[in-house]
């Protein structure tokens, strides 16, 4: 039910500033305004200056403004007014003595939302501009707003609304930029200590306001001109813009553990976390982005060992950390830029040299350093949220080769390694579940590997995550059996369709029966015990093989086993072409996507 303007109160009237020095038009533009049926409230002012101070003061919903006055046109007097957005000052209909097409354009690019003659004003046109004029202000400020939060998807961190490591590799290059006129600069890399435990032991919920708690610390420790960013999880860091040296920037980290390592309350909850800060300095310690973030990492690394938990880096990165610090920077882009390549490597059954498998092997074709190994991205890819699209990346060009594969006859299922973070992912078996669906494969042709070290350390999401995954289908197996602690509790809690002995135990392997050579005849008899396939990796010399060839392991190939080439392809091997026991030492080429 609508309500008469009379039946309005004064806060829902809408208010209306009327700007015009002539007064007879003031009076005759008021009595159309108020028989408009807007349920208007109108106040008048006659000079330019009352009126942008009646705008500072006042909250008026529309100005009624008239173009000329004695000292100039409106868009002379009120252009600060006229060029600030509709989010900052209310709409303007714009008023003049005559019908000119020029003013009317005019008025529209100065920043004016509706335009009106003098000679047409009547209650049913000024009714028609003033909606027309709230109406383009409202649809002014939905964009603004969504520009706004656009913008703050793309540079804040969505939990804590402070920086994000795009926003903070931005302002790192602005003050990179601006050294030459400007004083030298800290980079603080933070990480919080004993952060897992409260996660553990009071949820999620709790961690993600104890992490908004220290972010709003962080920030009160800082000036204005600094940047706090959150890297993901319990990491940080901070720019210190024009720091007074190496001291300074000790005596600020100094400040941050003593803010961040008060109790907490949160509910009912006394918290209390600690946190390690490394500490680079620009330019004492590199003048690029990378180097200085690099830096400060190798720092955060020495400070969590010290009681103190503040280090400095102490010196100029050496040629390794260099090429570190240069796939740390370039990692984000690998995946997207498809540079990555998957290569496979057999599983072979030895009593027999038939390949009863394969394990997909990531490689990076990076475009200076050029094809790296595993070993050299992915400790780096696993710090951060890189790893899901890596891995994601690795699991869509495996699906497609196993699919290649099935099309010509060569069932071979295919383990690839599953990064420790994504034990955490609660909506990782559905994401496999469509990349199954799309490349028309059967969950039993994929098996994920996880670290037996990765399980210890989340228990919890480990039997989530693997579960869920064993439910759809596919197959799970410990990485590294025997590296770890607790292995038969694992094994029990578990869904393991398979284990695989660690180097450890193998590749020292010289003769048959010497203590690893027990070692590995005991897993076997514990896998079986539990239903779980056998396989050994590292197997590096032929005493090895023989040691473990009569137990029923099926074998990785180590370094004497190579991979197949391109006459004698996994498809051939699978189909029973060739024998790859009695080709240990053959130097083969990798057989990639």
């Amino acid at each position: 039910m609508g309500f008469a303007p009379s039946q309005l109160s004064e806060e829902q009237r809408l208010k209306v500033l009327l700007v015009d020095d002539d007064m007879a038009d003031r009076r005759v533009i008021r009595r159309y305004v108020n028989s408009a049926g807007l349920g208007t409230v109108v106040e008048e002012s006659a000079s330019a200056a009352d009126a942008l101070e009646l705008v500072k003061t006042g909250s008026y919903d529309c100005v009624l403004l008239d173009y000329r006055f004695p000292t100039g046109n409106a868009f002379e007097l009120f252009s600060e007014l006229l060029s600030r957005p509709t989010t900052t000052r209310p709409p303007v209909v714009l008023l003049t003595g005559q019908g000119d097409e020029r003013v009317a354009a005019e008025s529209m690019e100065r920043g004016a939302q509706a335009y009106l003659p003098k000679g047409d004003v009547g209650a049913r046109s000024l009714r028609s501009a003033i909606e027309t004029a709230l109406e383009k202000a409202r649809k002014e400020r939905e964009e603004a707003w969504r520009d706004a939060e656009l913008t703050k998807m793309s540079f804040y961190d969505p939990l804590t609304e402070l920086a994000n490591r795009r926003l903070l590799l931005d302002r790192l290059d602005q003050a990179i930029r601006e050294l030459p006129r400007a004083e030298g600069f800290a980079v603080l890399m933070l990480d919080l200590d004993r952060f897992k435990q409260v996660n553990d032991t009071y949820g999620h919920a709790v961690g993600d306001e104890l992490l908004r708690r220290v972010a709003h610390r962080l920030s009160a420790v800082v000036r204005q001109s600094d940047t706090v960013a959150r890297l993901g999880g319990d990491e940080f860091a901070i720019v210190l813009r024009s720091v007074s040296g190496i001291e300074g920037a000790v005596m600020v980290a100094h400040k941050i553990r003593t803010e961040v390592m008060k109790p907490i309350a949160i509910g009912s909850m006394i918290l209390d976390v600690g946190v390690s800060v490394g500490v680079s300095m620009c330019p004492e310690h590199g003048t690029a982005t990378s180097m200085l973030l690099r830096h400060a990492d190798l720092a955060l690394y020495d400070a969590k060992k010290t009681p103190r938990g503040i280090a400095v880096h102490g010196g100029d990165l050496d040629e390794s950390e260099q090429e570190a610090a240069l796939i740390a920077q370039d990692l984000s882009d690998a995946a997207l830029e498809g540079q990555l390549i998957t290569m496979f490597q057999p599983q072979v059954r030895l009593r027999d040299g038939r390949v009863v498998g394969a394990e997909a092997l990531v490689r990076w074709n990076h475009p200076e350093l050029g094809v790296l190994p595993a070993s050299k991205f992915i400790p780096a890819a696993e710090r951060t949220e890189v790893i899901e699209r890596l891995t994601y990346e690795v699991l869509e060009q495996t699906l497609r080769q196993v699919a290649v594969w099935r099309a010509v006859d060569a069932e071979i299922p295919v383990s690839v390694n599953l990064a420790p973070r994504l034990l955490s992912n609660p909506g990782l078996a559905d994401k496999v579940a469509a990349f199954l669906e799309a490349a028309d494969v059967s969950p039993r042709s994929l098996c994920f590997e996880v670290t037996e070290t990765a399980i210890i350390n989340d228990t919890k999401g480990a039997v989530r995550t693997l579960g869920a995954l064993s439910e759809l289908g596919v197959r799970i197996s410990i990485d590294d059996f025997g590296s770890g602690i607790s292995s038969l509790k694992n094994l029990r809690n578990l869904p393991v369709d398979e284990v695989k002995i660690d180097s450890l135990f193998t590749g020292g392997l010289a003769a048959p029966g010497e203590a690893d050579g027990r070692v590995i005849e005991s897993i076997v008899a514990i896998g079986k015990a539990f239903g779980a396939r056998v396989m050994a990796e590292g197997v590096e010399s032929e005493l090895a093989v023989a040691s473990t060839a009569g137990s029923g392991v099926r074998v990785r190939p180590g370094p004497l086993r190579g991979f197949p080439d391109d006459r004698r392809s996994l498809r051939h091997v699978a189909l029973g072409v060739g024998d790859i026991a009695g080709r240990l030492t053959a130097s083969w080429e990798p057989h990639r996507v």
